[in-house]
């Protein structure tokens, strides 16, 4: 019995020293839903080319500079991406730094639908329009299932996604991580 009373009060113990002051993330419909203000957004893409003929790396990283943006979610499963921004994008293709390119992105009007379940969400279109040297970089066909957490009124998405494709003998393998974080208003 004393072994008992020893092992219940230190697993009490345990219980209120593991306890703190931050609050629960939330990560439900409810919790989305609403009016959130841009605060930091960024991305790396990693490339890699193997071929018979060539090899080839290349980093692409982003980084926002400049936002008026908001992402407003309803409780009907749609999303609308309005306002500005900038972003300043850097590339090194094979050790050798391309040019930074600042791009910048008025009237940005963006919708789609999503659905939550836990933690992720899926997302039909793309919250952020970006190019680079002409060429889009923000599209993927199809939605996004993407990890969120909500804590207090800090919304981050954050996506680590790992691709490998191969056509005949030329493989390219692609690892792309993004973070964006946002205050609802």
């Amino acid at each position: 019995m004393k072994l008992f009373n020893l092992f219940f009060i230190l697993l009490v113990s345990l219980t209120f020293a593991s306890c703190d002051d931050e609050e629960d993330p939330v990560s439900s419909d409810d919790g989305i839903v609403g009016t959130w203000d841009l605060q930091t957004f960024e991305f790396d893409v990693e490339s890699s080319t193997t071929s018979p003929l060539f090899n080839s790396e290349s980093v692409t990283s982003g980084t926002a500079t400049a936002s008026d943006y908001q992402v407003t979610f309803t409780d009907n499963g749609t999303w609308t991406a309005t306002g500005s921004y900038s972003v300043t994008i850097t590339s090194t293709v094979d050790g050798v730094r391309q040019a930074s390119t600042p791009n910048d992105y008025t009237s940005v009007n963006n919708t789609g639908t999503y659905t939550v379940d836990g933690n992720l969400i899926s997302v039909d279109g793309s919250f952020f329009t970006l190019e680079f040297q002409g060429m889009q970089i923000s599209g993927v066909g199809g939605p996004q299932v993407v990890p969120f957490e909500i804590n207090g009124n800090t919304l981050k998405f954050t996506q680590d996604d790992e691709s490998e494709i191969t056509s005949g003998e030329v493989t390219t393998e692609t690892r792309s991580f993004s973070e964006s974080i946002w205050e609802r208003q």
